[in-house]
């Protein structure tokens, strides 16, 4: 997992790379590259550049795009040309683009450690560069999948792959590399190395800055296979392998003039985005925009497609403590249930609408007389996640979790889940707070990260909040996803104005008329002062009166098998 702890190398387009202390570099190199190497993680990372046509006339060369990527983990290689992955002497996985799926965690034992690899939703913003094809996808409420390979001391690496037009290869990759600080002694490969491309003979003294061919040249071997080099010089028919550096990197953009667009006309469409300090967005914005306008078949620029380059952050719904509810739309309430209660439900419809997941709450009455009495809490969690052949049932209650009525893996920060459902258990760090349990909230004993179906779901487990404090143990869900995947969802943690449920929205409705007295009595109020109505403040937080129960038919089956202390 990605902390802050770790470094972190982005590398994408024609290529463009945004290396560990946020430099950005490009490396025009056509055929196979040296991008990165720890040799205290023994693992090594190699790109192949596959080349655009020059178009006649024009006096330019053209640029490259990753087209592929090997890497090297103790005794195994790993290839990813587009969407497949192969182990070399070992088994292939291959995904449509356009019916892509979650996949895994598989693991394939290297000769010093384990490998993990699974494909994954992934959200845009963790893309470096949103190609036109995956800005399609998003628009149509599709989600987008990526590769990643781990291992257990911190190596990771995430690959997704779009199919473009102006690239050889028919693909560009998209990559994101991160390893531990404490593991980047002797690291070299492009990521590490000053190598930016100045064309001729002046491209650096770094090995990694040259070609890597059969000989050892420069003092780095190929990783690729023997069968993946022919592939890729069949697939990617116009590269030329460099004899000495890359040429220098096109600020015109070769895709611009291979598709026929004026660069003019691009460079002013996405203006708005060159006084930025970090030029990938101006360079991605141009390529997209040639890309369209170079497609006879694609909708032509417009103000969506401006939108597109500014994905929306995802919504949240956070439930804590006795439990107190934050809702997609950010409503605040109170709720003092006793039984089975649907959190949030939404139903797949469609290729356009994939987005699917349920989430059931166990809430459990204080007893009386005694400390809390009259209020209640969390007592188990329940998520029926999608996976890539078949939904599976997360249970957690307390320091205990569950995947279709087995135990869970106890290990820590690595993917314990299974056909595509992410599961990582972790333990909470005290003073940090990720994601914000907010003032009613605390970071919890344990914690469970669950990625499916467009979602992320963190479930954690706290002790009161003083260790003396009588009280239960409680149980806390925070989840996020796009507010696409939301727009027909039900549930707690669903309350905007066209949701289905009506009890929210009458509820809502109430709470925007108190919202509003609030700010109308400000006025009249004391510096300082705000009246919510009568009977209460501006901070007094309302409480949901009712809302039905789960019908035991429809309630998840290990959260059945609860019941509340007494």
């Amino acid at each position: 997992m990605v902390t802050a702890g770790n470094k972190v190398c982005g590398v994408y387009g024609d290529p463009h790379l945004e290396l560990p202390d946020g430099t950005l570099a490009n490396h025009q190199g056509s055929g196979e590259f040296s991008l990165l190497s720890l040799p205290s993680l023994g693992a090594e990372v190699h790109y192949y550049g596959c080349g655009v046509t020059e178009k006649e006339g024009s006096g330019v060369k053209p640029g490259t795009f990753v087209g592929a990527l090997a890497v090297k983990i103790g005794d195994k290689v790993i290839e990813i040309v587009g969407n497949e992955l192969s182990v070399v002497g070992g088994d292939r996985y291959s995904f449509d683009y356009e019916n892509d799926k979650v996949f895994g965690p598989i693991e394939v034992s290297a000769s010093s450690t384990t490998i993990t690899i699974e494909r994954e939703a992934m959200p845009i913003e963790d893309l470096y560069k949103a190609k036109y094809a995956d800005q399609q996808k998003i628009a149509a409420g599709e989600l987008l999948y990526r590769w990643t390979i781990t291992t257990p001391k911190g190596f990771e690496l995430h690959s997704h792959a779009v199919p473009v037009k102006g690239a050889e290869g028919g693909w560009v990759l998209d990559i994101m590399l991160a390893y531990p600080e404490d593991k980047a002694g002797n690291a070299n490969g492009l990521c590490v190395d000053t190598c930016e491309a100045r064309g001729g003979d002046d491209c650096g003294s770094a090995s990694s800055c040259f070609h890597v061919n059969s000989s050892a040249t420069y003092g780095i071997a190929p990783i690729f296979s023997e069968a993946t080099l022919a592939k890729m010089a069949t697939t990617c028919p116009h590269t030329q392998l460099d004899v000495a550096c890359a040429p220098q990197n096109l600020a015109a953009g070769a895709t611009c003039i291979k598709l026929g667009v004026p660069i003019k006309d691009a460079n002013l469409a996405c203006v708005h985005l060159s006084a930025m300090s970090d030029t990938s967005h101006f360079d991605a914005c141009v390529l997209d925009y040639c890309e369209v306008q170079g497609d006879a078949s694609a909708e032509k620029v417009n103000e969506d497609w401006y939108k597109e380059h500014n994905p929306p952050d995802d919504v949240k719904c956070k439930v804590v403590a006795d439990p107190h509810f934050t809702s997609f739309d950010a409503y605040k309430f109170s709720f003092a249930g006793d039984g089975a209660y649907e959190l949030l439900k939404k139903e797949k419809n469609g290729k356009s609408d994939p987005c699917e997941i349920e989430i059931q709450t166990l809430e459990c009455a204080v007893p009386c007389p005694g400390y809390g009495c009259g209020q209640s809490y969390v007592y188990a969690v329940g998520i029926k996640a999608p996976g890539g052949n078949t939904d599976h049932e997360l249970i957690f209650s307390a320091d205990s979790c569950t995947i279709d009525g087995a135990a869970c893996d106890t290990q820590k920060d690595k993917n314990i889940g299974k056909d595509g459902v992410k599961l990582v258990a972790y333990t909470p760090i005290d003073g940090v707070s990720y994601p914000n349990l907010g003032k009613f909230g605390r970071n919890g004993e344990h914690g469970w990260y669950v990625v499916a179906g467009g979602f992320g779901v963190n479930v954690t487990m706290t002790l009161p909040t003083e260790p003396s404090q009588a009280g239960p143990i409680m149980m806390n869900v925070i989840t996020a996803s796009p507010p696409m995947c939301t727009s027909t969802a039900t549930g707690l943690c669903k309350t905007e104005a066209d949701t289905k449920d009506k009890l929210l929205q009458s509820y809502a409705a109430d709470y925007l008329e108190r919202s509003t007295n609030a700010r109308h009595d400000a006025k009249k109020a004391a510096k300082g002062q705000q009246q919510l109505d009568a009977t209460g403040t501006a901070d007094d937080i309302p409480a949901l009166a009712t809302y039905p129960t789960l019908d035991t038919a429809v309630t998840l089956h290990g959260l059945k098998a609860f019941s509340c202390p007494a």
